[in-house]
């Protein structure tokens, strides 16, 4: 993850992404060669899916800000393989909603947003839901030739979602693109491939690796600008970040027998599945994350910020409690 997505090194991305405080400096020691020692900077990202314990600083400064930095979930990094970092984080930059910066994959935010706006689960306008006769996606949805796609490339993850899928193709068609199926799409053009997902499919599988605390990705928010309904299947509350009538959790359902059942009846009564829509004239949805530039660089220059440290980072991570079964969250598995 080059410069960690942030668009490059020095001013230009703080200033590119309209950031009210942007005097900060990115360096990335990876591809580019510290201007000055490590220990000078006022703080220092690591990137917990690849650091190493050989790879950290051998001198800190007071003044410094050490920042944990993830976006896969404990299952995928799991605790063990993380060293001890007593006393030793200050900030955290992950996907929690917890953390002293959140990065979420996507967001939503009711219209209109301020273009500098942080996302934030604390702001998040919870509209009811108004439904008017939207003739254009009726006409949409009477052209869909089929009922369930699941875009998948990891089989055998923590969160068992392949064996959900399997219960519930007993009962509905599902096609399933990728290693783990028998349908491919080209691989490198995502959009086309979305594109082709709402001309043919009413429903999409966006279902997580893992089941932990507020992890939710791109398997969600890559497809909820096209008009396709997300079955959701993961770890986070989905009513702190979706409108309701936006989506359909797996959860709600006792079995997977239920689950189909409801999507038969909606597949049959368009103006019931029609009201899946309700929120896009709404909500706008947002995927990059110029925001943490700009958030980072503030706390950076908020003198009276108190000082924090993370006594047990591990803790904080992948403590017990953060991660669950699919037979801890599914009634029926």
């Amino acid at each position: 993850m080059p410069h960690f997505n942030f668009g490059g090194t020095g001013q230009k991305p703080f200033e590119d992404a309209g950031c009210p405080v942007n005097s900060c400096i990115i360096t990335d020691r990876v591809t580019d060669k510290l201007e000055m020692p490590v220990e000078e900077y006022d703080a220092v990202l690591f990137h917990m899916y690849y650091v190493k314990k050989w790879q950290l600083p051998n001198q800190r400064k007071s003044h410094q800000r050490y920042v944990f930095f993830l976006l896969e979930s404990p299952q995928n990094v799991p605790v063990s393989t993380l060293p001890v970092y007593k006393d030793y984080f200050n900030w955290t930059l992950t996907y929690r909603f917890d953390s002293d910066i959140w990065r979420p994959y996507g967001w939503l935010a009711s219209r209109p947003m301020p273009i500098n706006e942080y996302p934030s689960t604390t702001n998040f306008q919870l509209i009811q839901p108004q439904y008017d006769s939207n003739e254009n996606i009726l006409i949409q949805i009477s052209q869909k030739k089929h009922l369930v796609a699941w875009f998948v490339s990891r089989c055998n993850v923590a969160s068992q979602r392949s064996k959900y899928v399997e219960k519930l193709a007993k009962y509905i068609p599902i096609h399933i693109y990728g290693k783990c199926g028998n349908y491919s799409c080209p691989k490198g053009n995502r959009t086309g491939c979305y594109e082709q997902l709402e001309r043919n499919y009413k429903f999409y599988l966006s279902f997580e690796n893992s089941l932990c605390k507020d992890y939710v990705t791109e398997k969600l928010f890559g497809v909820i600008n096209y008009n396709v309904v997300p079955v959701v299947y993961g770890g986070v509350n989905y009513s702190k970040i979706m409108p309701p009538m936006s989506y359909i959790d797996a959860a709600d359902f006792s079995t997977p027998q239920d689950l189909a059942d409801y999507l038969l009846y909606l597949d049959k009564t368009p103006d019931e599945y029609v009201k899946y829509f309700w929120w896009k004239s709404h909500y706008r949805v947002y995927s990059q994350s110029k925001h943490v530039l700009c958030k980072l660089c503030e706390m950076l220059h908020n003198l009276n910020l108190p000082n924090k440290v993370y006594p047990d980072i591990r803790e904080w991570w992948g403590g017990k409690g953060l991660c669950h079964s699919p037979q801890e969250i599914f009634k029926s598995f």
